[in-house]
């Protein structure tokens, strides 16, 4: 039988003690991480279906790989951390492509609109 608490000379190795709670610690606060990823889906009803372009279909799906791997990572916590920060690390992609997008088109309309005052 396999024994989960690791014992020294000393007795048992407190730094499991603290690895344990570290571990529910994030347990515990990934519970209201996805409520609130939840959230906007609950109160938009099916009409996230219908985003208007690429990019904000490839945000949603950031989301719910951020909501799997949150999920994931209560019974595999490799593969759910990794999961929910692949997640972050596209969303945050994707969020830059759409502000940059957004930055230069508003650039090119004032460069337009205050071309003839230069």
């Amino acid at each position: 039988m396999h024994c989960r608490t690791q014992w020294t000379v000393w007795g048992p190795n407190p730094m499991n003690k603290r690895l344990t709670i570290l571990r529910w610690v994030a347990r515990v606060w990934s519970v209201p991480s996805i409520f609130a990823l939840l959230l906007p889906y609950f109160v938009e009803g099916v009409y996230w279906l219908q985003a208007t372009s690429v990019r904000e279909a490839i945000g949603h799906l950031c989301f719910f790989a951020i909501l799997v791997g949150l999920v994931l990572a209560w019974r595999w916590e490799g593969l759910g951390g990794a999961l929910t920060v692949a997640g972050l690390a596209a969303f945050y992609v994707t969020w830059w492509w759409n502000v940059s997008t957004i930055l230069r088109q508003h650039a090119l309309e004032f460069r337009e609109q205050y071309a003839c005052v230069l």
